[in-house]
């Protein structure tokens, strides 16, 4: 079997009898009393976790991670997160690369593609990764 990378992602090449699948994972972590406001998606889908912390009731608890299925059209993948008054947070953008194989077995991959860190009253953590 002959092998290939994806930005660093080493993978084998599809064959007959192949399928591929790829999913976006983004995750926030840290220190947050108050919990964060985050906001995750892509170029042309953005979505919002459930609150519930904070002044406003807004804020997600953290740790929390959520996921987007791989789209070709999308021309990004992002994650961004308001701290709610005091904390040290990181975001993080992951890509899961699964391969299916016609025997029943499949191998999975995960690589952090993009990151980024707040701390303090009211900063914002971002991270984005170009689609690729």
């Amino acid at each position: 079997m002959t092998r290939g990378r994806i930005r660093g992602l080493a993978l084998a090449r599809s064959r007959p009898g192949m399928a591929r699948g790829r999913a976006h994972r983004v995750c926030v972590t840290g220190s947050a009393p108050s919990g964060a406001d985050i906001t995750y998606g892509s170029d042309s889908d953005n979505r919002s976790p459930q609150g519930g912390l904070g002044a406003l009731g807004s804020g997600t608890a953290l740790p929390w991670q959520g996921s987007m299925r791989y789209r070709s059209d999308a021309l990004y993948y992002d994650v961004t997160a308001q701290l709610d008054g005091g904390g040290d947070i990181t975001c993080k953008v992951r890509i899961r690369v699964t391969q299916y194989y016609s025997d029943g077995t499949h191998i999975s991959k995960a690589k952090t593609v993009a990151s980024g860190k707040a701390s303090g009253g009211f900063n914002i953590c971002d991270a984005q990764a170009e689609n690729f």
